[in-house]
């Protein structure tokens, strides 16, 4: 298997109030991801640093958004987000992240 350099993959963990709560119950991490990366490439990358197995990768691309601020447009770049489950037995804090 092809060794893959983790900064082109994992840009950073996204962290929210809602998805906060949601990490809690569900083991899960949320992470904004490359877009050309795969689901395969994630979990290889996942299981690499953390040493824990991953339970499935669920992927979804955040569209492009045009936010008005008095008289500019501000664009915000689509991106990448990826839900990464683990098993029940590992408990996940998200403030070691």
């Amino acid at each position: 298997m092809k060794i893959v350099n983790c900064n082109n993959i994992l840009i950073r963990p996204y962290l929210t109030e809602k998805l906060s709560s949601i990490s809690k119950f569900n083991n899960v991490l949320i992470w904004k991801v490359n877009k050309n990366c795969n689901k395969f490439k994630i979990i290889n990358i996942i299981e690499n640093i953390y040493n824990i197995k991953v339970y499935k990768v669920r992927t979804l691309i955040v569209k492009k958004v045009i936010k008005n601020k008095k008289q500019k447009k501000n664009k915000i770049k689509s991106w990448k987000k990826a839900y990464i489950y683990f098993n029940k037995k590992y408990n996940l804090k998200v403030n070691n992240i």
